[in-house]
């Protein structure tokens, strides 16, 4: 089979298996299709592929995230999809307040990467130096 061109694994935001097809869902920086599939000949070889894959992404899917967290041990696999359904990905930028104390928040986060500062003023830490 001839070559048709080349996916830059760089700018593939998420990569998932359904069935024996591999979907590659691109970055917004892609310059060419949103999405490719990837048809393989098993199930199982594209279990492997997905595999290979995978640590290339910028990022992976929210059911991923829901695997790799404690979520993953109190919630069957139908729950966890339900949830990831539910979930939305968001992206902050640095020094964004997400939530503030005394304040009620209509978000739930899950963080996938990065970090995530906890600022308190002298007389909120009871007494104990925290950062």
């Amino acid at each position: 089979t001839k070559q048709k061109g080349t996916i830059p694994l760089v700018q593939v935001s998420s990569v998932y298996k359904e069935g024996r097809l591999i979907k590659l869902k691109m970055s917004s920086g892609h310059k060419g299709k949103t999405s490719y599939t990837l048809r393989c000949r098993s199930e199982n070889e594209a279990i492997k592929w997905v595999g290979a894959l995978k640590p290339f992404v910028k990022a992976t899917t929210v059911m991923d995230v829901l695997n790799q967290s404690a979520f993953r041990l109190i919630l069957d696999d139908s729950q966890r999809q339900s949830l990831a359904k539910a979930m939305k990905v968001t992206k902050f930028h640095e020094r964004t307040w997400i939530s503030k104390l005394g304040r009620e928040s209509k978000i739930f986060c899950l963080l996938h990467t990065g970090r995530i500062g906890v600022y308190m003023n002298k007389d909120e830490g009871g007494g104990q130096n925290q950062r």
